[in-house]
């Protein structure tokens, strides 16, 4: 039960993409992030009340820190999600696990201590997937989003990061989203004030409210998913995302990957996968040491 919950979460992460990439003729990324982070603040407001979580924290310097990589995340998602293929923005997404193990390698350099060569060599050949599956005669799209869409993984990575730390701490999850949606909120309307153009007809677009839909029921299946089971082993059902993007772009979009690109997707997904499974083992053997390191509470 526990992979179809994550496969199920994985396929709405994909639809995700996809409506953002409808709504890319009427609306701008700023309209689209400020609709993302009030909505969720609000669920996350009316969980927070009926579980009777607290919103008082002590680490809000951790709140913070984390909530400016967040909307790193979420404008670098949405941008890519906006101008290229399904497929092609979740893939580079998914390259956090890369970035995590390239954190893990320099912090052991930095202590001394044996580099796992194969976390390396995962991150090479990643890389090598990259210029394979974005060569410009395979490329729709101009490649100044290849580069922000890898942004967006190494933003993630380090919002992985972050969560680690929150919860070392022993911050409860409802306010660590309500904190970083809050954040969020704030920044996007201040932009949105100021650049956005959102109108009340706006909101009633079809893509918007099926994107807070899948966002909603990703959040919730990503909670069943991870709750129970083996951690590498939902990482895994996690990359089926890439293969519901890919027939999404093909069965919504008319965009069908070449043989070419495929095999560089495939290159990344498998080295992401073989760097998570290093990770896993490294952190239940007690040698994984990430660069944001927790601190005692205050």
């Amino acid at each position: 039960m526990t992979a179809l919950w994550i496969l199920f979460s994985s396929f709405c992460s994909a639809c995700i993409l996809a409506s953002i990439q409808c709504l890319r003729e009427t609306l701008a990324f700023i309209d689209v992030a400020f609709v993302q982070f009030l909505f969720v603040l609000a669920v996350t407001v009316v969980v927070m009340l009926v579980r009777k979580v607290p919103f008082s924290t002590h680490v809000w310097h951790l709140h913070l820190l984390r909530s400016i990589i967040g909307v790193g995340v979420v404008i670098t998602q949405i941008i890519t999600a906006m101008n290229m293929p399904v497929a092609a923005a979740q893939t580079l997404q998914y390259t956090s696990p890369l970035f995590v193990g390239g954190f893990s390698a320099i912090a052991s350099f930095r202590n001394g201590e044996h580099i796992d060569w194969r976390i390396l060599a995962s991150i090479t050949a990643a890389f090598v997937g990259i210029l394979v599956m974005f060569y410009p005669s395979e490329r729709s799209f101009p490649a100044v989003y290849v580069p922000i869409g890898l942004l967006c993984g190494l933003f993630t990575a380090a919002a992985i990061l972050m969560l680690k730390k929150l919860g070392s701490v022993n911050e409860p999850v409802p306010r660590t989203v309500f904190y970083f949606h809050l954040h969020g909120a704030v920044v996007l309307g201040v932009l949105e004030l100021f650049c956005g153009q959102l109108t009340v007809s706006q909101l009633q677009q079809t893509p918007l409210a099926l994107m807070l839909i899948f966002l909603t029921c990703a959040q919730f299946a990503r909670a069943l998913g991870w709750g129970k089971g083996n951690t590498f082993l939902g990482a895994v059902f996690t990359f089926s995302g890439v293969v519901f993007a890919a027939f999404i772009d093909s069965a919504f979009f008319g965009v069908t990957p070449s043989l070419r690109s495929l095999f560089g997707m495939l290159i990344i997904v498998a080295a992401a996968a073989t760097c998570l499974g290093l990770i896993a083992k490294a952190e239940k053997n007690g040698k994984f040491v990430p660069t944001l390191r927790s601190q005692p509470s205050d």
